[in-house]
């Protein structure tokens, strides 16, 4: 099997990626790069990385994928050993990956992910959806959205400034939060700053414009901080929404601790659907040693 860098196959992708892969590829303000693997001219595996230019020697396995009958045969570790060769030669030092899949399918992916040297970084977080109508109904998040102006400030990143957030992102970072800095992110996230740190944070996006997804949920002090997540969260939901809250809009909340968990249980119904988040990271060689 011969591996080479590609350009993006509208068609390939949307017969064997999701939507949201295909979506990221062809983004032009995205850094992608997809690697795949040829028997003569038939793709039969390949791979995509999304490299955001703030996080410097990190890249993001987005997706891979091998054709159904040749799954057995090594593909997927022959790829992924020749994207560390590739990737060490650009100053690339570790592959990052977030693997969302079905409760009882976590144990068999971790299996296949450790065992092609991915070093388990996060096995304990949820991907939470719920409707907005459904959240709603609790009252809490109507309650909030009347009295905002009474409520502790929270803030987004061009109030904040990028210097300043990057500064107080450093002590973020040792307590275990950091993002990226993408500008899909840049309207729909919001802070809360206490003594010129974070201390309280949602990192927010609108994949489509029926749906908010927030991909982070960072609150310095888990166990007492219920009430300031509810504020997070509609500030979140009022830039995303705020000219058609009575809409059925799709709310997507990944989570990695279970005081956040159980508090959003104790607060809403359960959400609708719920999934097993798996995160992951693999080191790459530096340039000249072994993979």
């Amino acid at each position: 099997m011969k591996f080479k860098n590609v350009k993006p196959n509208e068609t390939l992708l949307k017969a064997t990626a999701p939507e949201n892969v295909t979506r990221l590829v062809f983004d032009e303000d995205k850094e992608t790069m997809i690697l795949a693997g040829f028997d003569g001219d038939q793709v039969i595996c390949y791979a995509v990385f999304y490299r955001v230019p703030a996080e410097g020697h990190e890249v993001k396995l987005i997706y891979i994928y091998t054709v159904p009958d040749r799954r057995d045969e090594g593909c997927c570790s022959a790829l992924l050993e020749e994207s560390k060769r590739i990737l060490a030669t650009v100053d690339i030092d570790y592959i990052t990956m977030r693997q969302i899949v079905e409760y009882e399918d976590a144990a068999e992916y971790n299996s296949f992910y450790t065992k092609r040297g991915f070093l388990p970084m996060n096995l304990t977080g949820r991907l939470l959806e719920y409707r907005l109508s459904d959240m709603m109904d609790a009252g809490v998040f109507q309650t909030i959205v009347k009295n905002r102006k009474k409520l502790p400030q929270v803030y987004d990143i061009k109030t904040i400034g990028d210097m300043r957030l990057k500064t107080m992102l450093t002590h973020a970072r040792m307590n275990g939060f950091s993002f990226a800095m993408d500008a899909s992110i840049m309207p729909y996230s919001r802070f809360y700053i206490g003594n010129d740190e974070i201390d309280g944070a949602l990192i927010a996006s609108k994949p489509d414009e029926d749906t908010l997804y927030i991909s982070s949920v960072y609150l310095e002090n888990k166990t007492e901080d219920k009430n300031l997540f509810l504020v997070l969260f509609s500030e979140c939901v009022y830039a995303a929404f705020r000219d058609d809250l009575d809409k059925e809009f799709r709310i997507l909340i990944i989570v990695d601790s279970d005081e956040v968990y159980q508090g959003l249980l104790n607060i809403y119904n359960p959400p609708d659907e719920e999934c097993a988040v798996l995160e992951y990271i693999m080191p790459i060689a530096a340039k000249g040693g072994k993979n």
